[in-house]
């Protein structure tokens, strides 16, 4: 059995919300001590940027 057989496949790109919801970003967020408000705040600041840069 491919051990991917049993994961889901993702075809679009993945949302913040999505990302933060994995149990792994999970995981490596509580290890490096990063709160997710942290995360969707740094977000927030740069939205304006992202979209001059797009």
């Amino acid at each position: 059995m491919h051990i991917f057989s049993k994961r889901k496949l993702v075809d679009h790109e993945l949302t913040l919300r999505e990302m933060l919801d994995d149990p792994i970003i999970q995981d490596v967020m509580r290890r490096d001590g990063v709160q997710r408000w942290q995360i969707e705040n740094l977000f927030e600041t740069l939205r304006p940027a992202m979209r001059r840069a797009a």
